[in-house]
């Protein structure tokens, strides 16, 4: 592999939230557009004559429409943190079972994602039981429960 390409290969920790992103459903609220618009021919007789709103031409499927970029409200604000803080403990979710305990709190104390949990008020419990003995998750099916020698680890 020539090195010029090794910038493009992911693993670890960006490859589980890159396959995260990927993998979950999409949130269960309303998607509000990036960059919402307020074309001409439903802008208000005082959203065309204000000389502060900088209109753009463009062309759109075809033809030629008049726009510009509006503010999100009030409304369209707390349903973008719910659809992030959403997306956010999906993610973890998501990894924690993929990926084991390790991954998950790699992503949840990893300096570009601990803002956004703290930014939505996202606490985690990072004590996740996992195996004293082996590199996993508790379950069941483990040799060391059904011997009666399971002892987990705190973290």
């Amino acid at each position: 592999m020539r090195d010029s390409n090794r910038a493009f290969i992911v693993s670890g920790l960006g490859a589980a939230v890159l396959n995260a992103e990927m993998e979950i459903d999409d949130p269960p609220f309303p998607n509000i557009p990036a960059f919402p618009k307020i074309y001409w021919e439903d802008a208000t007789e005082e959203q065309r004559q204000d000389k502060d709103i900088m209109w753009v031409t463009a062309p759109m499927f075809g033809k030629t429409r008049k726009y510009f970029l509006r503010s999100y409200t009030n409304e369209e604000k707390e349903i973008i943190k719910k659809r992030e803080k959403w997306r956010l403990e999906q993610m973890f979710d998501y990894i924690l079972k993929v990926y084991g305990w390790e991954y998950a709190i790699k992503f949840y104390q990893d300096s570009s994602w601990s803002d956004k949990f703290k930014k939505y008020n996202i606490v985690i419990d990072t004590r996740i039981p996992h195996c004293k003995y082996a590199n996993g998750q508790c379950d069941l099916f483990c040799e060391y429960l059904s011997s009666g020698r399971c002892e987990y680890a705190e973290t």
